[in-house]
């Protein structure tokens, strides 16, 4: 999913000429790695007003390819589209399968023939075991249980529209922060 902002900043970026391109670069590339942080910051935000999840947990999903001041002059803030697994959010196992509580308005909902388990290797997960002939062998492989992804979440239009008001805002904030570092230089 692409995503883009335009801004329009005339007047600042006449005022990043004054200084010259190697300072102006600089400060543009820390100004736009500012905004993306800022960005990933608000997109957990957004995400953890519906969703049961830790931030910790979804900061993964939101990755930053950060701007350099003369090869890279934008920086670009990815959007995981994976299914988060439904161990990240609040659950309990029960005799029926393991209640998980993944919206954050709402209550648990429970997922029917599912486990929590942990394999040789340390990976906690909730699991259901694969079905043969239409019911449930014990020796059967077990395959993990996801839910939403983030690019589900966020990609809704209102939300990414509001993501992108408040990136605008802050870059110019933020290259406006950084002139006048270099104004104090």
């Amino acid at each position: 999913m692409d995503f883009r902002i335009d801004l329009n900043l005339e007047a600042i970026t006449a005022e990043l000429e004054r200084f010259g391109e190697k300072a102006a670069g600089k400060a543009s590339a820390r100004a736009l790695n500012r905004a993306a942080m800022g960005v990933r910051t608000d997109g957990s935000k957004q995400t953890r007003e519906h969703l049961a999840v830790k931030a910790k947990d979804i900061k993964p999903g939101l990755k930053i390819t950060r701007a350099r001041s003369g090869s890279r002059p934008q920086a670009v803030v990815t959007i995981s589209s994976r299914p988060l697994p439904l161990w990240l959010f609040p659950h309990t196992q029960r005799p029926e399968g393991v209640a998980v509580k993944v919206m954050k308005q709402g209550s648990k909902k429970v997922a029917k023939h599912t486990f929590i388990a942990q394999m040789r290797s340390g990976h906690k997960g909730v699991f259901i075991r694969q079905r043969k002939g239409g019911r449930r062998v014990r020796r059967l492989p077990i395959d993990e249980t996801k839910t939403k992804s983030l690019a589900q979440v966020l990609g809704d239009e209102k939300r990414l529209k509001k993501l992108a008001d408040v990136a605008a805002e802050r870059y110019a904030k933020e290259l406006t922060n950084q002139l006048r570092l270099l104004q104090e230089r």
